[in-house]
């Protein structure tokens, strides 16, 4: 049976955009952050806060300019298609919507010298999609827009991820089961108003819509979803691969040597193709990273940055395809790597902050853009993938939407 999914991208389900490259921004981290999170995997929770729980939105960034610069963040609210909302900010924030980032330290016993910024975000008084903006002294143009959610917690969900019942995405794909209990969140019209998403590895391109048609009554105030044409699957893709950058005194993990120097550059091991081989177990972070120095201690100011070259051993077609690099790492834009005629490997330079990184491979079709990562990573069921499910309330015609129900999965764990 054919593969089809609703997809409906929301325009905020993007990767933190950074509007002015020149900026010297690096290392850009915007995480939700409460009591039981483990401190040091903080950086790969999800932008996701409740109303009226304790957490709290952190954003951290560093500067590698050398110099100090004043920022400022300001909140917009969203429609539900992505568009900024016509509510005045008075109507979705208490206070004065400017928020100055007065932390700031300078790196400590680095190569290269940075300032570290970081800022707690209020958490908006009303649910929904939002936009964080950070601008630069005195520009009226953001050099950052980072989107962020905010949940009601009306809604209760309880879901799954299992073998696909289609027998022909078996070993390839994982199925999202969702079921859901509205309670007493006064919604009236459930198969009308309700839209459902899902997402996977908090990736903006993996987020589909589930179709109204397929949630049935389950129960009295409960729904369930059924389909009959895959629209909850999802290409299960391969454990990530990763790279140890956490000392310039050793070789970490897919390090193949270190050139030491100003900055710090780093050779990985010749990356080869894992499709068509048997899946290997092994723990990531869903394609996320950790911060750390072993030689100088894991605090943010002490992380040195370093130089980054990847290779990879895939076949020259100049005229077809090109392969990209893909990871938090660069904040999932897939970044298109250069052929190499001295080592005959594709390749590409980062500059990264000491720590560990998860990445993967993609092979771009340069005539439709279309990229494929099963083609070089593969695709197996067993993989560990993490889902988000969003459910949103939008009545016809009102001016303010919900956000009700969240729940983030991990398969596997």
């Amino acid at each position: 049976m054919k593969l089809k999914h609703l997809a409906f991208f929301f325009t905020i389900f993007l990767s933190y955009k950074a509007i002015s490259q020149p900026t010297g921004i690096k290392t850009v981290l915007f995480y939700a952050y409460g009591q039981g999170d483990d401190f040091a995997k903080r950086i790969n929770n999800p932008p996701v806060v409740f109303l009226n729980q304790k957490q709290t939105l952190i954003l951290e960034f560093d500067n590698l300019n050398g110099s100090f610069n004043q920022y400022k963040a300001k909140i917009k609210h969203l429609n539900i298609d992505g568009k900024i909302s016509d509510l005045s900010e008075i109507e979705f924030i208490d206070g004065f919507n400017e928020y100055f980032v007065n932390d700031y330290s300078v790196s400590e016993n680095t190569k290269v010298p940075f300032y570290h910024y970081g800022l707690k975000i209020p958490t908006p008084k009303i649910s929904g999609n939002f936009i964080l903006q950070l601008f630069e002294n005195n520009d009226i143009e953001p050099v950052i827009e980072l989107p962020f959610w905010v949940v009601e917690n009306k809604i209760s969900i309880s879901s799954n991820v299992i073998v696909p019942r289609d027998t022909e995405f078996w070993k390839t794909h994982q199925q999202i089961d969702v079921n859901f209990d509205i309670g007493d969140a006064g919604i009236v019209f459930a198969q009308r108003d309700l839209k459902v998403f899902l997402r996977q590895n908090q990736r903006i391109e993996k987020t589909i819509e589930l179709p109204n048609s397929g949630m049935k009554i389950s129960g009295r105030n409960a729904f369930t979803f059924r389909f009959f044409n895959n629209e909850n699957l999802f290409e299960a893709g391969n454990e990530f691969r990763f790279l140890d950058i956490s000392s310039n005194m050793r070789r970490g993990q897919n390090i193949a040597s270190i050139r030491i120097s100003n900055p710090d550059e780093y050779y990985t091991i010749t990356q080869k193709k894992r499709s068509g081989k048997a899946f290997l177990d092994s723990y990531d972070n869903n394609g996320g990273y950790l911060i750390n120095s072993i030689d100088n201690g894991s605090d943010n100011l002490k992380a040195d940055y370093a130089n980054v070259i990847f290779s990879l051993d895939e076949p020259y077609d100049v005229e077809n395809t090109k392969p990209v690099l893909l990871g938090k790492l660069t904040d999932w834009q897939p970044l298109e790597m250069n052929f190499n005629p001295n080592t005959q490997l594709f390749e590409i330079e980062l500059m990264l902050k000491q720590g560990i990184y998860d990445f993967i491979f993609g092979l771009k079709d340069l005539k439709s853009g279309i990229i494929s990562e099963r083609i070089i990573e593969g695709s197996f069921s067993d993989t560990r993938n993490t889902y988000e499910i969003l459910i949103y309330e939008s009545i016809p015609g009102k001016r303010i939407y919900r956000l009700l129900g969240y729940q983030k999965i991990i398969q596997n764990p």
